[in-house]
């Protein structure tokens, strides 16, 4: 993961209203997902930055409470946009070529 530039700040101190690591992430992977978008998702995708916002700042700002209580509600969301490892299509074949050679000979 990139670092990030400048300072940490210090506990307790007013966070800079700027994207973060994990903001960034999420947006590299909405632009890179292969399946087609729903439209629908559109909300969860606004809902999911602005909680990638959140959980960045509370990090930053060392709020152990929040970012606890704020993990779970993304990894939801990230499962809801399909963009967990397990949730994920396969996209490359292997999937189905090896789905096709441990069936029955032809």
């Amino acid at each position: 993961m990139p670092k990030q530039k400048g300072p940490a700040p210090r506990r307790g101190a007013k966070v800079a209203n700027r994207k973060r690591r994990g903001e960034l992430a999420l947006e590299r992977a909405l632009k890179a997902r292969t399946a087609p978008r729903d439209p629908t998702g559109a909300a969860l995708e606004v809902l999911a930055l602005n909680l990638a916002h959140v959980l960045d700042a509370a990090v930053a700002a060392d709020d152990r409470y929040a970012v606890a209580q704020l993990t779970p509600r993304m990894i939801d969301l990230l499962e809801r946009l399909r963009l967990t490892p397990n949730t994920q299509p396969m996209t490359d074949g292997l999937g189905d070529l090896l789905n096709s050679l441990s069936g029955p000979p032809v």
